[in-house]
């Protein structure tokens, strides 16, 4: 992502929130998307909303990331990084426990 752009000066919430707006509303898209795709069995579509739910994902995590240094002291910068890197990995795993659970 290009880090030329510049939000108008009344916008408040930083440089990062519209791209983490676009990632969140990608995931949406996509994850809907896919839901109603895979029930029509239209597997080119269902691809496509796949590949807008998955740039959506990356784009939210880059900008969760990128998060860390502005919003955390320098001295718990990698503190916060490793709880971030936790969170992750634990919400992927709860996540394929929940679908292995509802589907088994």
């Amino acid at each position: 992502l290009s880090d030329t752009y510049r939000p108008p000066h009344s916008f408040h919430l930083g440089q990062r929130m519209p791209y983490l707006s676009l990632g969140a509303v990608c995931s949406v898209v996509g994850l809907l998307g896919e839901y109603v795709e895979s029930y029509e069995k239209l597997w080119l579509r269902y691809g496509f909303f796949f590949f807008l739910h998955m740039i959506g994902l990356n784009v939210t995590y880059a900008m969760m990331i990128a998060l860390i240094p502005d919003q955390v002291p320098h001295s718990q910068t990698g503190v916060a990084n490793g709880i971030l890197a936790f969170e992750l990995v634990t919400g992927s795993l709860t996540g394929f426990g929940m679908f292995h659970f509802y589907f088994a």
